[in-house]
């Protein structure tokens, strides 16, 4: 999977259909991934993610900065959907 140093696009949950009705095969091939992250207990996020073709990535996981230890909103699952996943389900 791509890591930072490779070209992603953070993908915004609030509107997926509109973002969705925007993602083109031409866009791809200059962007390595498409990443979002949530909350670790935001499940209905979490669905929506998964629902759409984005993986989870757990070596991208990563504790919220400015949330101090042990709070729930701390943890945020990452995930993602590479290019080569997008045109192999695509075409």
């Amino acid at each position: 999977m791509p890591r930072s140093a490779e070209m992603v696009e953070p993908i915004e949950l609030q509107r997926p259909r509109l973002w969705l009705r925007r993602w083109r095969a031409e866009d791809l091939p200059a962007l390595a991934a498409r990443v979002s992250f949530s909350t670790a207990g935001n499940e209905r996020a979490r669905r929506l993610m998964e629902a759409i073709g984005l993986r989870r990535d757990p070596p991208g996981d990563f504790l919220h900065s400015r949330l101090s230890d042990g709070r729930p909103l701390r943890p945020h699952p990452l995930y993602r959907l590479c290019r080569e996943d997008w045109e192999a389900a695509h075409g």
